[in-house]
């Protein structure tokens, strides 16, 4: 867009967003005084979007604005868009929001350099929203400032057999089966996950790309894969359409595609006869030998499976409301299916983590869970879930051993399962076993490169081996993902050699960005108690007082 000669340099006329400059007169868009490339027509969508700020913008109204009487299609708008979010770092689709069959909605606070624009700008808007839109753009920027330009770097190497399942996308008339969609891309990915010579990444990195519009290519170097599975999912009337590809990632070809239409019923045999197809496909291509094709684990009733996948859906999310929800979703699965597995050790699972996301004890946890743990192992004990969930209890009830035991069976049923492996290292760490600790991070690592528990759990096997620049590295990777737990871990790795005063500073900005994880609170009440602030220290403690007296070493 050529810049206007007749506007003096007492009226330049900008737009500033987020960290960016929209210059209208240079046609250009600047981070920090430095050009960001953009082509002309991406350019216009921007300055359209940015210029009716907090306004639905629909793809009829761009298409005439931008394109006038040129003859596009909706494409266009999506090319500009994947340029725009990728030079404005908005790949959450949180700055640009997409309105479904609808339209656009540019959801920054937006400052105008003239008099003119700022005028426009502050019509119809009350004095709050002023003072909200302040905030939020003082924090977007604070928050661009500290993480927008870290990256994280993962390891070079790819395994030769490897394969990142991404969610399905919700093609349902009422876009409301998210939960579906994302159930079906697990179950596939769980069934891949049994075969011993395919390395398959976890559901919490391959769902980390969720919603954003990233290449194949760029998603396959983040997660260290040779290839990806991608489809989606139609649900309506009782019926069910999945299509589903198979993608090369370093040629970015399709090396197997199907279309699935079923009875809602069968939701499990094509669940079968997707994994079968893409297994054929990897041992034709890849000369795979799988000896049989995984199967699945089906409920006997499908509403009970649906609410399972409901449970899935909101345990994946870790806060106190969506454990408490993934909890009445797996009871209600098991009132519809009383032997339904999967259900069971998902219900245990999730009650064991109310310990840190609710208001359960561990013992009171713990006994809770006992009874859907026996009635897993019973149902099914060649199921991974199972030797999961019992392992988990073990690991409550302190037996670190049988605990290792059982997360070992489920690893030997599912070779892929990062979750196991993971708790592994914390359960030998915990008895001292620090080399295979390690390996057993590592290991999780491949798996789930993109895993909170994962990277946090390196962390802390770092720690432990002194190798403190290391630590503060892998830290880095924690800063976009989870300012929290980063906030969190800082503090720890700032305490070696008994600094404890920056523990709590550290842990005080971890309260205020996650005040309602107990593990914050309970790594600062240490803190505090480490530094006699005992007054402090109680009153944040996730205990009950008297309990948190004792543990202080006061008299109750």
């Amino acid at each position: 867009m050529p810049a206007n000669t007749s506007t003096s340099s007492a009226s330049h006329r900008t737009y500033s967003f987020g960290g960016f400059t929209l210059d209208l007169d240079r046609g250009a868009l600047l981070s920090a005084g430095a050009d960001i490339k953009l082509r002309p027509k991406s350019f216009e969508v921007l300055r359209y979007l940015v210029e009716r700020q907090g306004l639905l913008v629909t793809k009829d109204e761009l298409l005439e604005a931008i394109w006038r009487q040129t003859i596009v299609t909706e494409d266009a708008i999506t090319q500009c868009l994947s340029d725009i979010r990728k030079a404005i770092r908005d790949q959450s689709q949180e700055k640009i929001r997409t309105i479904p069959r609808r339209g656009y909605i540019f959801d920054l606070p937006v400052t105008a350099s003239d008099a003119a624009s700022r005028a426009r700008f502050a019509t119809g808007w009350p004095r709050w929203r002023f003072a909200a839109a302040l905030v939020l753009m003082l924090g977007v920027a604070a928050l661009w400032w500290a993480y927008g330009d870290r990256v994280i770097k993962l390891p070079a190497t790819t395994a030769p057999h490897s394969i990142a399942v991404l969610p399905f996308l919700d093609m349902s008339p009422e876009q409301d089966q998210a939960y579906f969609a994302d159930g079906i891309s697990e179950e596939i990915l769980n069934l891949l996950a049994q075969i011993p010579e395919l390395r398959v990444i976890a559901r919490t990195s391959s769902f980390s790309f969720k919603g954003q519009n990233v290449d194949i290519a760029t998603i396959a170097e983040q997660l260290n894969v040779t290839h990806v599975l991608e489809g989606s999912v139609q649900k309506s009337n009782g019926q069910i359409r999945i299509t589903a590809q198979l993608v090369n990632a370093s040629t970015s070809g399709h090396l197997w595609s199907e279309m699935y239409d079923r009875e809602l019923e069968n939701t499990f045999a094509v669940q079968d006869d997707i994994s079968a197809a893409i297994v054929g496909a990897l041992e034709e291509h890849l000369g795979l030998q799988v000896e049989a094709a995984p199967r699945s684990v089906a409920a006997v009733n499908t509403e009970a499976h649906d609410a399972y996948l409901r449970g899935r859906h909101l345990l994946i999310q870790r806060t106190r409301a969506t454990v408490e929800g993934a909890v009445r979703e797996f009871e209600k699965a098991i009132v519809l299916d009383p032997d339904y597995a999967l259900a069971h050790a998902e219900l245990a699972i999730a009650t064991l983590f109310l310990t840190e996301y609710g208001d359960l004890t561990v013992t009171e946890s713990a006994a809770r869970s006992a009874p859907h743990v026996e009635r897993a192992m019973a149902i099914d004990p060649t199921l991974a879930q199972a030797h999961a969930a019992t392992g988990y209890l073990f690991r409550f009830q302190g037996n670190a051993e049988e605990a290792l035991t059982h997360f070992r069976q489920a690893i030997q049923i599912n070779p892929s399962y990062a979750i196991a492996y993971n708790v592994m290292g914390i359960v030998l760490g915990g008895l001292g076993h620090y080399k295979e600790a390690f390996a057993m991070t590592e290991m999780a690592l491949r798996l789930d490169p993109l895993s909170r528990p994962a990277i946090a759990n390196r962390i802390y096997r770092l720690r432990d081996r002194n190798r403190l620049a290391e630590a503060d590295r892998e830290l880095e990777k924690l800063a976009s993902i989870s300012p929290g737990l980063h906030a969190s871990l800082r503090g720890d790795l700032m305490s070696v050699g008994g600094k404890w005063a920056n523990s709590v500073l550290c842990g005080l900005d971890a309260l205020r960005l996650e005040p309602n994880r107990r593990r914050t609170r309970y790594d600062l009440t240490l803190a505090f108690a480490i530094l006699g602030l005992e007054k402090e220290a109680l009153a944040i403690s996730v205990h009950p007082v008297p309990a948190a007296l004792s543990w202080l070493g006061k008299p109750g």
